[in-house]
Formats: structure tokens, sequence, C-alpha cells
């Protein structure tokens, strides 16, 4: 990796993801599937948003080296995915919770 923001994440990226892409490309695409059907549905909204914010970091890890990246930009989608965990009352899981409780 050119630009690496922490070595240690590169060599990660290097000698195990780069190997082993297949299997990092199915695990990611059904991450942000679920991510983006779970927070538009409303459910497990704090559990998916952390998952969200992890890739987040991970995306900022990956490639905020570069020179032409704005870095805020992965600080920003983190924070969407907090400000969407806190908005539990008004997603569907608010509708589910009387049926999960009991």
């Amino acid at each position: 990796m050119t630009n690496p923001v922490l070595g240690v994440w590169s060599s990660v990226i290097e000698n195990v993801v780069l190997p082993n892409f297949v299997i990092f490309g199915w695990f990611t695409f059904i991450t942000e599937s679920c991510l983006a059907i779970f927070l538009f549905l409303g459910l497990g909204t704090r559990f998916w948003a952390l998952v969200g914010v992890l890739q987040s970091f991970a995306i900022y890890f990956t490639v905020g080296g570069l020179p032409a990246e704005w870095k805020w930009s992965y600080f920003l989608m983190a924070a969407t995915h907090l400000a969407s965990s806190a908005s539990r009352p008004a997603g569907s899981s608010a509708s589910t919770r009387c049926f999960v409780s009991a």
C-alpha cells in the first residue's frame, strides 16, 4: 500500500486480506447489505451503527493517507452512523419493541 495511515493496518491488508480477497469481498458485501437493510428498517440500530462506524474507520485506515483524499469524510460517515443509532424511537423498532419485550 502506498501512503498508509497505519503501518500495521497496511501489513494486515497486504498479508491477510489480499491473499483471501474473495472471502473478504463476500464478507464485506453481506455486512454492508445487512447494515443498509437493518438501519433502514430501524432494527438493531445500535449494533449496526457500531458496525458502520468500524467499517468507516477501516476504509479510512485503508485510503486515508492518499494525498487527494478528504479525510474528514470518513469521520462524517461514522458520525452519521452514530446519529442513526440515536434515532431508534423513530424507527420501526419502536413499534416492534412491545412484541419483543413481551
